[in-house]
Formats: structure tokens, sequence, C-alpha cells
């Protein structure tokens, strides 16, 4: 069986109040995200974690996980990994990754662009970045 997961963008429902900075909402379109929820996706992931504000990201977070318990699909926080290495630094990831964990509307955490926490070997294995494994309280491959 196939499931849709759909993207849910944190500034289409949350106004930046950053000086200078737009969202990406416009006076001439209706983005129906709830209708999306109930009637559309089977799971959800919150994307633009990077783009508000943390009262802002926390607001946006609480909005999209009422609705997704109301009808019982879960909801993923998408990472943020733009400019980092393989050794990281992964602070940010951290710090998502303990957000999933304290907010009772969040259900996993998913790894955008996993080209920075994974790499080919010299052997040709894929092998794990350690500072993302430790995060983790794990390991991965490699």
């Amino acid at each position: 069986m196939l499931s849709l997961t759909i993207h849910l963008e944190t500034d289409l429902i949350i106004p930046e109040d950053r000086p200078g900075k737009t969202g990406l909402s416009s006076c001439n379109f209706e983005w129906q995200w709830k209708r999306w929820i109930e009637e559309i996706g089977d799971a959800f992931e919150i994307r633009g974690v990077y783009a508000l504000r943390p009262w802002n990201l926390a607001k946006a977070i609480d909005l999209y996980s009422e609705a997704t318990r109301q009808v019982h699909k879960p909801l993923y926080l998408q990472g943020d990994f733009h400019g980092m290495t393989f050794d990281g630094p992964f602070d940010s990831t951290r710090s998502e990754i303990d957000l999933v964990k304290q907010h009772d509307g969040l259900d996993g955490y998913v790894f955008y662009e996993t080209a920075n926490i994974t790499r080919i070997d010299e052997a040709g294995n894929v092998e794990g970045s350690g500072a993302v494994a430790e995060i983790l309280g794990g390991s991965l491959p490699g």
C-alpha cells in the first residue's frame, strides 16, 4: 500500500517578524493545509525550521500538531542541514532532535540532506557520521 507524506511549510502559516523578511504567503493564494491534513495526506513533515525564529517555530509546530493529532496522523520535524559537513558541527541537529523528544505532537525526525551525515569510504561502503551517531546515542552504518 502506498502512502503520501506532505511537507507543511512553516512560513505559510506564521508571519515572519524579522525586518526585511517575508513569508511565502500571498494574497492570491489560499493554502488549504487543514484540508490536506484531514483528507489528503497520510503523514506530514514540518519544513522550514530555519526560516522562523524559535517562538514562531513553536507556534507552527503547535498548530500543525494539533491538526494532525485530531485525525491520528503522524507529524515529523524535517531537519535543517544547510552548510554542514560530515564531521559537524551538528548543534542544530541536536537541538531539533531534543525538540522532537520533548514535544508530544511530533512523532519523529527526518534527516534532510543525508549527504551531510553519510559518505562512501575507500572500500565502497557507506560510512555514518560519528558526531550524529553520538547525538542519536547509537551508531550509523560504517
